[in-house]
């Protein structure tokens, strides 16, 4: 009797345990998190930048993408003294103050439905020294073969990175 309770138990005991998923169920967030990645990794993948010009400042960023999980990103920022009220005559003075920055680090992309983003992200941890263990997210609008837009942090305005690096015009 002993035995045959034994038996029982260590049956019923492998029966529920062939019940349990060793699996952890998907979740809506981790879906839409799949999805996007799915969809526009490869996109996203290389080499982007940015540049811009005013009366006041020159900015110019670059990021490379890498298909590993790892980035490179580059930032050059000039504060002009302006000559005239005309971009295209503001010229860089000898003293005028140059910023210039390097980063490394990893990247990923995912969605959130956070109440202060709403959309497609790509982040960054930055792992050198400059910044070390900063993280960003960006929100992106659009991505196709030549163009990757953000939605800038300080303004409704946005910003369309170029597909390639052809290096600061300034």
């Amino acid at each position: 009797m002993k035995k045959s309770s034994l038996v029982l138990m260590l049956f019923c005991g492998l029966l529920f345990l062939s019940g349990c998923s060793t699996e952890p169920e998907t979740t809506e967030y981790a879906r839409r998190n799949q999805e996007i990645v799915n969809r526009y990794w490869d996109k996203v993948t290389g080499q982007w930048y940015f540049e811009k010009k005013t009366s006041e400042y020159q900015y110019y960023s670059t990021y490379d993408f890498r298909s590993d999980g790892t980035f490179t990103s580059y930032t050059k920022e000039v504060t002009l003294h302006p000559t005239t009220a005309s971009v295209d005559s503001t010229k860089v003075e000898d003293d005028s103050p140059v910023t210039e920055r390097n980063y490394i680090g990893r990247w990923g992309m995912g969605w959130t439905d956070d109440e202060d983003f709403d959309g497609k992200y790509i982040f960054t941890s930055i792992t050198n020294d400059h910044a070390k263990d900063s993280r960003w997210h960006r929100i992106f609008t659009k991505v196709d073969a030549d163009t990757l837009v953000f939605q800038d942090w300080w303004s409704p305005d946005l910003l369309t990175f170029l597909r390639g690096n052809p290096g600061p015009s300034f």
